[in-house]
């Protein structure tokens, strides 16, 4: 029923192997990168500094489909800080990675709206004062376009750590497509120029290859599963 679709890094794979999708392409800087990094950030004067000092608290995550916002921290959490949800530590879903970006940066409840960031206000109509999240995993080409816009500012939060590289999203075809409608759909990729003003790094697509760039999250995925099965 689709002829083109997109899936977000993390549920790339489950797109090949039970949906036969055929990864094509992701947006990509005018050299043709298009990795992106999984970033843990949290409140530049909150008591996060380090993956061990999560224990106890609150983390954000953003869809547990998502690589950068849940498959990889838990990962990360449990191989480098010896933490388990739930024993350890508790974690919300944003459902966002700008939600969990805002809710480190900005305090509670902050949120776009028309292009414009509103910031929360309380019962009594004044400013909600207080990060909301003590920490949040978000990926690095969403933290940089709001820090292009000016929305969020440097100087908000501190980057405890970075991982990756890892592919970002994707844009792909069903195995079934004709070969002819493949051709067209790949073209209008290959000459697809972004709108300047779309995204600071995001310029074109480039050709992404399945079997190499996803090896990082397919690893993750099977260190996800060890980790539910208790390994």
């Amino acid at each position: 029923t689709l002829h083109v679709t997109a899936f977000n890094t993390g549920n790339v794979e489950r797109a090949v192997n039970q949906a036969g999708f055929v990864p094509l392409f992701a947006p990509a800087a005018a050299d043709g990168k298009y990795s992106i990094t999984m970033e843990v950030i949290a409140p530049a004067d909150g008591p996060v500094k380090s993956l061990a000092d999560v224990r106890g608290k609150e983390a954000a995550f953003v869809q547990m489909s998502s690589n950068s916002g849940g498959k990889a921290p838990l990962v990360l959490l449990k191989e480098e800080a010896g933490l388990l949800p739930q024993r350890d530590y508790t974690y919300v879903l944003s459902g966002d990675h700008v939600a969990s970006i805002y809710g480190v940066c900005l305090g509670r409840n902050a949120r776009l709206k028309d292009g414009k960031v509103e910031t929360a206000t309380g019962p009594d109509g004044k400013p909600t004062p207080g990060a909301k999240y003590p920490a949040a995993f978000v990926a690095s080409d969403m933290l940089d376009k709001e820090l292009a816009a000016g929305r969020v500012a440097a100087g908000q939060f501190a980057r405890v750590k970075s991982v990756g590289p890892f592919p970002a999203l994707c844009f792909g075809v069903p195995h079934t497509l004709d070969p002819a409608v493949r051709a067209r759909v790949e073209e209008a990729f290959k000459t697809y120029v972004f709108p300047k003003d779309q995204h600071p790094t995001r310029v074109k697509f480039a050709a992404v290859n399945y079997k190499d760039d996803w090896k990082t999250v397919r690893e993750i995925d099977a260190k996800l599963k060890g980790l539910a099965d208790g390994k």
